[in-house]
């Protein structure tokens, strides 16, 4: 089966990802031309932990599965891209 793509991106979760957060860095350029995977993760997590509502139950469960599927290597090397 041949893999699933998604407006150029790996899937439909990478997309989404990138489409809300992929201009939301700012900060050195130096930090940015060497964002990783988990770097690109640990700041969308961040985020997500900083919303006035409480991730938990049913909530934390559908953003866990979603988010299992996001390329964070794929949007990591398209910021670090865009920063060079």
């Amino acid at each position: 089966m041949a893999q699933e793509t998604y407006n150029g991106w790996t899937n439909y979760e990478t997309w989404m990802v990138g489409l809300w957060f992929n201009d939301g860095f700012d900060g050195e350029p130096e930090w940015l031309r060497s964002l990783d995977a988990d770097d690109y993760r640990d700041w969308v997590w961040d985020y997500l932990e900083n919303l006035d509502g409480t991730l938990d139950g049913f909530v934390a469960d559908v953003v866990t599965g979603f988010l299992a599927r996001v390329n964070w290597a794929e949007l990591a090397d398209h910021v670090r891209e865009a920063n060079q």
